[in-house]
């Protein structure tokens, strides 16, 4: 999914990513994004914090394929007051969902 994400963003921005890869040695990702002259093109927004914990709970099911991913997610996810049921693939998310009733 981080590929995808990234080349989401790129098109939104006017950019690209080019690909050279070869056998036994890799790849390599090239992301470009055009140049601006503008000195104030980003607007900064004022950054509010959120609430510490959710109003009446609530269950998430959480599935990630990478363990530390998903632990950080859940800690987090955890922290915001959020019960979480969590999944290394698709399958067993499948399983965990009709369990739970979520």
């Amino acid at each position: 999914m981080g590929l995808s994400v990234t080349m989401g963003f790129l098109k939104t921005h006017g950019g690209c990513i080019t690909v050279d890869s070869e056998a036994e040695r890799g790849s390599v990702f090239r992301a470009y994004l055009p140049v601006t002259t503008e000195i104030n093109s980003v607007k900064h927004e004022k950054v509010t914090t959120p609430k510490e914990s959710v109003e009446n709970g609530g269950t998430v099911l959480l599935i990630e394929d990478a363990e530390s991913v998903r632990n950080s997610a859940k800690a987090m996810l955890t922290r915001l007051g959020y019960s979480v049921i969590e999944a290394k693939d698709g399958v067993v998310a499948v399983r965990l969902f009709q369990e739970h009733k979520i």
